[in-house]
Formats: C-alpha cells, sequence, structure tokens
C-alpha cells in the first residue's frame, strides 16, 4: 500500500509538472505569435505612412514654390496631396479593419503586390522621381505574402529616393528567375551615411527574412544608391 500511495503520488506530481510545462510552452507561443503580429502591423503602419506622408510633404513644397508663378503646377501639386492623403486613410482604414476583425477577411481591400507595381511607379513619377520600372523573365504567381513583401520594399526604396535624393533617375528591376525573385531599385542620387540604416532599411530586411529571403543596400557601382532584394519561391 505504501509503494502505491508514493508511486501514484509521483505519477500526479509528474503529471502535473507535464501539465504546467504544456502551459508554459503555450504562452510562450501566444507571446511569439502576439509580438509577430505587433511587428508586422508596425511595418504596415510604416510603409504606410512614411510613404503617403513623404508624398504630401514633397507636392506641398512644390504648390508653394509654384503658387505665385505657375497656378497649373499649383493645382496638379494639391490634387497630389489629396489623392495621397485619401490613399493613406483607405490604407489605414483597412488595416484597422483586419485588427477590429482579428485577422478576418470580410471587407479587406486585396493587399497590393507585383501587379501594382506599375501604379507606384506612377506615383514616384507624379512626386517627381523619374522612375521607370523595367520587368525581366516571364511572370508567375508568387504567394501573396512575398509579393506584398516585395511591393514594400520598392515602396519604401521609392520613398527614400523622394527623401533623399529628389528628382535624380531611378530605375526599378523586377526579375522572375528560376528560384528566386529579385528586385532592385537603383537611382543616381547620393548615397551617403545617412540612407544606409534606419527603420525603412530595418523592415526591408525583416520582410526579406521572413521569407528566407535577403536584402542588400548601399551605394551603387558609379554613385547613387541600390536595394536590391531577393526573395526564394518555388515554380512549377
Amino acid at each position: 500500500f505504501a509503494a502505491l500511495l508514493v508511486s501514484g503520488s509521483w505519477f500526479a506530481g509528474l503529471l502535473m509538472r507535464r501539465r504546467a510545462e504544456a502551459l508554459r510552452a503555450a504562452e510562450r507561443d501566444r507571446d511569439a505569435a502576439a509580438t509577430s503580429e505587433r511587428m508586422r502591423i508596425a511595418r504596415e503602419l510604416h510603409d504606410i505612412v512614411s510613404h503617403r506622408v513623404t508624398t504630401v510633404v514633397v507636392q506641398a513644397q512644390a504648390a508653394h514654390a509654384t503658387l505665385a508663378t505657375d497656378p497649373e503646377a499649383t493645382r496638379r501639386s494639391l490634387e497630389a496631396v489629396d489623392v495621397a492623403g485619401r490613399q493613406a486613410l483607405a490604407e489605414l482604414r483597412d488595416l484597422l479593419g483586419v485588427l477590429r476583425t482579428d485577422g478576418g477577411a470580410g471587407g479587406r481591400a486585396p493587399q497590393p503586390g507585383l501587379e501594382d507595381l506599375p501604379r507606384l511607379v506612377d506615383e514616384a513619377r507624379a512626386r517627381g522621381v523619374p522612375a521607370s520600372l523595367t520587368v525581366e523573365g516571364a511572370a508567375y504567381d508568387v504567394e501573396p505574402g512575398i509579393a506584398l513583401a516585395a511591393y514594400r520594399v520598392v515602396q519604401e526604396a521609392l520613398t527614400n529616393v523622394a527623401k533623399h535624393a529628389g528628382s535624380a533617375p531611378t530605375e526599378v528591376l523586377v526579375r522572375y528567375g528560376s528560384g528566386a525573385l529579385e528586385v532592385h531599385v537603383v537611382d543616381t542620387g547620393p548615397g551617403g551615411p545617412a540612407r544606409r540604416r534606419g527603420h525603412g532599411l530595418v523592415g526591408m530586411e525583416e520582410r526579406a527574412a521572413l521569407y528566407g529571403g535577403s536584402v542588400q543596400a548601399g551605394e551603387a557601382a558609379g554613385g547613387g544608391f541600390a536595394v536590391r532584394l531577393a526573395l526564394p519561391v518555388r515554380t512549377s
């Protein structure tokens, strides 16, 4: 009886310890998931706010510069401010909608992807950055997360051009490779130390690492600044 009592107590204690360990592991998993989601939301907020606010500031400065001499140019700049503000509100509303519905898809607009890059380049041109888009290779479908990561990296790179390089000619290259999707954004502006690190570049690296990819950012050969993204993809 004593042996049964001792062994039973030991077995009950073992079960309780295992249950406690399982609860602690589940809590760690929940904390990790919450941290990952907070980082994702922070990246989205940074990309949306940084890009749209930069557009508003640049166009407002252009409107101020032409106010007395070129009313038509001023009107175009103010229209660009209006469009950028409305787009920012729409994107923020969509992001807040995700939070309210706990990630549900109801009522959400599709996340931007590779097919939206021409519009992004057009927006850059509208705010004074002479950007061009080149596509190499036969386009193929990639998972939405990878497409969003590529879009956000291009968006951040073009925002940085507007901030640091002004009207420097900029080329956006999308290369569909057999095992990797590559995106390059190269401008001919200054490539000083101020452009090497910051929340934007850190966010690019985090997005790339999430999908097993990498980002290289630094001075381009012959001057200027280059951002090079590589994301592994599976093609059929």
